[in-house]
């Protein structure tokens, strides 16, 4: 299982607290937790002071309900009183412990105090540290303008069809009278938020075709079984499950079967949601790259010289690579990277079509290209410049130069000068775009 770190633990409880709840300085902050959750606990703590809050971070494990003659010890029935006391005063608040179905009346006050004193609540009972950190290292201001950009798109729309690798194909069909519901983590006063979150839902006239789960089935069974092995394949007919298939796991489709059999409409879909998957990208930083590239080392520039080479020879654009280099390495090691790589790759294309190319170019037709020609003879490190200076890495130059008469030299000379202002001008813009946008901080 993947080890949480404490910075990714502290990313997220930044996060949250700056954009999901939007703590600002003098606020006074809670965070409930318990032994289990003492690492994120400790983050949200620590995010909040840095907010310039007051923070009471409040461990459930340490407390006593001394009004209720309880001795303190878990389950608690009702909110102990240090807990209560500090969420009266509380402009805002986070719940991070475990969640026993005993104490389920406790949480159920704990809510009620939010809502009686307008606080801004997140809500995240038995959150595992991955969740955590995954779930919530997020801008939830970027989180909330995408969803709502997501749910204007689909207002209109009478029909969505969903499909997937694995081989889901569903179609939903709903009335424009029926509203897509919201859930993007926005946390208003007098509001509790369960968290993680990241999705808009909303209940579908009919929907039918085959949803495969491959990764888990979620509540009970998602629990008992983990992550799936084998997929789970239901298929739908006008909005009821009518099959499961599993041939490698026949006791969770009969557990599963039985439970879509336990009412009468137990086997209707009852909700469709639209996700936003954020952990694919949000770790994938510009800083993070640069640092994965700081540690490959010579292995990295070596890794990166071999993709521009193929690069060139299957004609993608030499600029993405530079561009490349620069968010890698930074301005001027990517300047630097890129041009060096840049004159290396082309210098390969030459040396192979120059092995491989048969004759050099012949008796040429157009009037324009044998004046080009004639000055390659007479200044060929200066026409090699010119070129480069205009077409860059066009394969088509780096075919034509291997083919005529110019020497390897030469051409070494001419692309290493004409260069230099693609790297000086790729390295400063791409920089400037990086700042600019915010994306060189992360």
């Amino acid at each position: 299982m993947r080890q949480i770190a404490e910075e990714d633990l502290a990313r997220a409880a930044t996060s949250l607290v700056r954009t999901g709840l939007q703590l600002v300085a003098g606020e006074r902050f809670v965070a409930v937790g318990d032994a289990e959750s003492q690492p994120m606990l400790a983050a949200l703590e620590a995010a909040a002071r840095d907010a310039g809050a007051e923070v009471s971070a409040l461990r459930l494990d340490q407390l006593r309900s001394y009004s209720t003659n309880h001795s303190g010890e878990r389950p608690h029935k009702v909110l102990p009183d240090a807990v209560r006391r500090a969420m009266l005063s509380a402009q805002a608040s986070a719940f991070v412990a475990s969640a026993p179905r005993a104490e389920a009346s406790m949480r159920e006050q704990l809510l009620h105090v939010v809502s009686a004193c307008n606080g801004r609540h997140a809500h995240m009972a038995a959150i595992t540290p991955i969740a955590f950190a995954t779930g919530l290292a997020v801008d939830f201001g970027k989180l909330r303008e995408a969803g709502r950009t997501l749910e204007r798109s689909l207002e209109l729309a009478l029909e969505i069809t969903a499909e997937s690798a694995a081989g889901t194909r569903l179609t939903m069909k709903t009335a424009t009278s029926r509203r897509w519901i919201a859930r993007l983590g926005e946390v208003r006063p007098g509001e509790t938020v369960a968290l993680p979150a990241g999705s808009i839902v909303t209940c579908p006239d009919t929907i039918s075709g085959t949803f495969v789960a491959d990764a888990s089935v979620g509540e009970f069974f998602g629990a008992r079984e983990g992550l799936l092995v084998e997929p789970v394949t239901f298929e739908l007919v006008d909005g009821r499950v009518m099959n499961v298939l599993a041939p490698g796991a026949p006791h969770l489709v009969r557990d599963i079967e039985n439970l879509l059999h336990v009412a009468p409409n137990s086997d209707r879909v009852g909700l469709v949601v639209i996700g936003k998957v954020t952990g694919l990208t949000e770790h994938l930083t510009v800083p993070r790259i640069r640092a994965f590239m700081s540690e490959l080392g010579a292995l990295g520039f070596l890794l990166f010289v071999v993709l521009f080479c193929v690069g060139e020879l299957v004609h993608i654009p030499g600029l993405v690579f530079m561009l490349a280099a620069v968010v890698a390495y930074g301005s001027l090691l990517g300047g630097v990277a890129g041009f060096v790589g840049g004159v290396i790759s082309v210098t390969f294309t030459f040396v192979l079509v120059r092995r491989v190319g048969g004759q050099p170019l012949g008796e040429i037709k157009w009037p324009i290209m044998r004046r080009v020609m004639a000055l390659l003879g007479e200044r060929p490190i200066a026409v090699v410049t010119v070129l480069r200076m205009v077409f860059a890495f066009s394969p088509v130059l780096n075919y034509a130069l291997g083919m005529s008469n110019v020497r390897l030299r030469e051409y070494v000379i001419g692309s290493f000068i004409g260069l230099i202002p693609w790297a000086v001008g790729c390295a400063l813009a791409t920089e400037w775009v990086l700042e600019w946008s915010g994306l060189a901080a992360g």
